[in-house]
Formats: C-alpha cells, sequence, structure tokens
C-alpha cells in the first residue's frame, strides 16, 4: 500500500482529446462516479454473518438509517425497523447495503498509474501509444487541491489488489468502525486489474475540481503519436502555467524486449 511518507509520482495517460487540453489549459480534473469507471465489479462487496459469534446490534443500525431517507423524518419507521431487526437481523445485511451504495454513489474518483512506462498502460489508455503520460507530484497536487477546494474533502491511497471480492462481515461492524470499513472497500480491486498498479484519488462531490498546474512534473509524447499532433500538442504545452522543474519527453519502445523508455 502507499507510504505516505515519502516523495511521490503519479501518472495519468491520456489521449490527446478534449479531457486533456481541460486538464493543461482549464486546470481542472473530471472525478468521475464510480459507476462511469470501466470495471463492472468496482465498489462491489460480499456481505456475510457470523451468526455463532456475533450479536447483532439493532440500536447501531437504527441510529445509521435514522439520518437516511426516508427514515430521517419518521420516528414511527426508525422503531419499525428497530423492532424489525430484532426479530429478523438478516434484514440489517439489507440497510448496510442500502448505506454503502448511498455513500459509495456521493464519491468522485480519479484514478492514476503508480507506473509510467507498463507497455499495456500506454496501449489501452494513450490510445495505442499515440496519446500522452502526465507526471504528477502527488504532495503538490494533493495540497493544491485542499486549497483550492474548501469544503471538499478527498483520501488517497494505491489500491490493494484481491482474488476474490472483499467481504463485508456486518455482524463485526459498529457504528465507530463502519466507515474505516467502507473506505477499504473503495481502495480495493480484484487482482486482474493488478498491472495497472492503480493509485486513487476520492473527493466527496464528482465533476470538476481544480487543481494547479505547476503539480505536473513530467509530460511524456506517446512513441507512435504522430508529427502533426506532436506539434499540436507543444503548440499547447506552450499556453500551460507550468512548473520550472518540468520535464517533457517522449516514449521509446525497445523492440528487442518490450520495454518503454523516456529520452
Amino acid at each position: 500500500m502507499f507510504d505516505k511518507t515519502k516523495t511521490y509520482k503519479v501518472y495519468k495517460y491520456f489521449k490527446y482529446n478534449d479531457h486533456l487540453k481541460h486538464v493543461l489549459l482549464d486546470k481542472y480534473l473530471w472525478f468521475s462516479g464510480h459507476k462511469e469507471l470501466n470495471d463492472p465489479l468496482e465498489f462491489k462487496v460480499k456481505y456475510t454473518r457470523d451468526k455463532n459469534s456475533i450479536k447483532y446490534s439493532a440500536d447501531s443500525f437504527v441510529k445509521i438509517i435514522s439520518k437516511l431517507e426516508p427514515y430521517k423524518n419518521s420516528p414511527e419507521a426508525v422503531e419499525g425497523s428497530r423492532m424489525m431487526l430484532n426479530d429478523y437481523p438478516e434484514l440489517m445485511e439489507v440497510f448496510y447495503r442500502h448505506h454503502f451504495e448511498s455513500e459509495s454513489n456521493k464519491l468522485g474518483i480519479y484514478c492514476f498509474s503508480e507506473v509510467p512506462n507498463d507497455i499495456l498502460m500506454w496501449s489501452h489508455y494513450a490510445d495505442s501509444h499515440k496519446g500522452v503520460l502526465i507526471e504528477f507530484d502527488l504532495v503538490k497536487l494533493f495540497t493544491t487541491l485542499r486549497n483550492k477546494n474548501k469544503g471538499i474533502a478527498f483520501e488517497f491511497d494505491s489500491i490493494n489488489y484481491v482474488n476474490c471480492l472483499p467481504e463485508l462481515n456486518i455482524g463485526l461492524i459498529h457504528k465507530d468502525e463502519i466507515r474505516a470499513e467502507f473506505k477499504k472497500m473503495f481502495f480495493t480491486k480484484l487482482d486482474k486489474w493488478k498491472y495497472e498498479r492503480e493509485f486513487r484519488l476520492l473527493s466527496t462531490i464528482k465533476g470538476k475540481i481544480s487543481f494547479d498546474t505547476k503539480s505536473i512534473t513530467g509530460i511524456i509524447k506517446g512513441c507512435k503519436m504522430p508529427s502533426e499532433i506532436s506539434n499540436s500538442f507543444t503548440a499547447l504545452i506552450n499556453k500551460m502555467e507550468t512548473s520550472p522543474d518540468l520535464k517533457i519527453k517522449s516514449a521509446k519502445l525497445n523492440c528487442e524486449n518490450g520495454e518503454i523508455y523516456f529520452e
């Protein structure tokens, strides 16, 4: 997992399109909802219950659902739910599922990679090597996101890859633990995606979020970028507000071993 004590670079693969231009010139990142991402199992969880060792707590569930529609304005509905949970503890899975989905649908996601030279990433996300790789200084990026977007909370970490859907044992979770447990789910994916080495930013809103392009420390053109696009891209870079540390390079492919390097 990500070590927050170290200097860190993260990378975003782009096609050469309007999205890239919005990042470099308009200085905003688009945080997507999880349903917009390409993994159909994003934020999916397997719910489990340990009836032998865990006594379900209806009170903790009631405190959660009392803040949700349609319960928050109906004490009668809350009390009715309490009674049902005492009699039918399996219903707590339904309420946790509703709460988890409600929370996850609010979140915005921006995905990076921790590797700049993966041939599959260039193929899948940078228009078959005709696109661009942007390198960000994570500390600078995170600082500018917080400074420019007061009232929006951000979380970040590397993705933890697992060989099956993460389990959420609702019998072990109490009100003080639920946020931490849900957060783990937001940074977990199946290991079929491991090659991406994803690093993820979460925000409490979706859509456009402003940042400072001085947090960009590197721009790399794909090894198959056409010359006319390369010239257009160079002109675009010249319009940017850039960091003095910015380095512009081109990707090269070693045809003997398939390794990508930059110069």
